[in-house]
């Protein structure tokens, strides 16, 4: 025993969330994901432009259930 904390493992990011990629479209996840958009934004409300979504934002849920 050192006495020092041990390193915190990284939190793993849940199964459906997805981080947003710079040139990603809701069309081109919902194709990867067997979905649809309109299967996306029921799933995200806070999606409140289809044509808008933020690259670097996590917290999407993209994969279908």
């Amino acid at each position: 025993f050192t006495g020092e904390a041990p390193t915190p493992m990284p939190r793993p990011v849940k199964a459906d969330t997805y981080l947003v990629r710079k040139g990603d479209t809701l069309t081109a996840i919902a194709k990867r994901n067997g979905t649809t958009v309109k299967a996306l934004l029921a799933k995200n409300p806070q999606i409140k432009n289809a044509n808008k979504i933020i690259a670097g934002k996590t917290g999407y849920v993209f994969l279908p259930s």
